[in-house]
């Protein structure tokens, strides 16, 4: 299954440079495996990383965006109530990134 790849990269090039990090990337999956099957470690790196993240790339964008060319007006948000026999089809309403609400309020 992985022979037509596996020739292309070393009989054809490996033009995007698939294998110049591979060693690199085994031994951080082999890290990222010890880390995993300690669960403590596991949880607090990953709680740790999230606290860190900060607002999400796409809601700066969008808001800069809409700084630099003028928001547009805001669609109204449907269905904001979930419907009885239906709980996922208020989370499926479209809602605006966080960063844009903000711009717009």
């Amino acid at each position: 299954m992985f022979a037509p790849i596996l020739d292309a990269l070393l009989r054809h090039g490996d033009h995007y440079l698939h294998l110049a990090d591979l060693k690199s990337y085994s031994d951080a999956h082999a890290r990222l495996g010890e880390l995993y099957s300690d669960q403590e470690a596991w949880s607090r790196k990953a709680i740790l990383n999230i606290a860190a993240s900060g607002e999400f790339s796409s809601d700066r964008t969008i808001a800069e965006y809409a700084r630099t060319f003028g928001s547009p007006n805001p669609a109204p948000l449907i269905n904001q109530t979930p419907t009885p026999g239906r709980p996922g089809l208020a989370a499926a309403a479209p809602r605006y990134p966080t960063a844009l609400r903000r711009e717009i309020q």
